[in-house]
C-alpha cells in the first residue's frame, strides 16, 4: 500500500518509468492531490485537498533560508461546512 501527498514521484523521481510499473502492481495506494497526474493515476482512491482558504497552516517551506528563528500561522479565512 501507498499513500501520496501533493506528489508527483513518476515525474520527480530518479527512475520514473520503474516507479509508474512499480505503482501499477500495488494492491491499495491513497493520493491526497488536487489534480490527477502520472502517480495518482494508480490510485485506488484520490482525495481531494481541503481548500486553503478553509484551513489554518504554518508556513514551512521557506524558514531554511530565514535569518531569524519565526513562525508564521494562518488563522483559516471561512470555516469548514460541517462534514467538510
Amino acid at each position: 500500500a501507498l499513500v501520496t501527498l501533493a506528489g508527483n514521484p513518476v515525474l520527480s523521481a530518479p527512475d520514473g518509468a520503474a516507479l509508474d510499473e512499480a505503482l501499477s502492481g500495488l494492491e491499495f495506494m491513497v493520493s491526497v492531490d488536487p489534480y490527477l497526474n502520472e502517480t495518482t493515476r494508480h490510485a485506488h482512491v484520490v482525495l481531494p485537498p481541503p481548500r486553503p482558504s478553509r484551513s489554518a497552516h504554518f508556513d514551512f517551506a521557506f524558514n531554511g533560508f530565514a535569518v531569524h528563528n519565526q513562525v508564521r500561522y494562518t488563522r483559516p479565512v471561512v470555516e469548514r461546512a460541517e462534514g467538510e
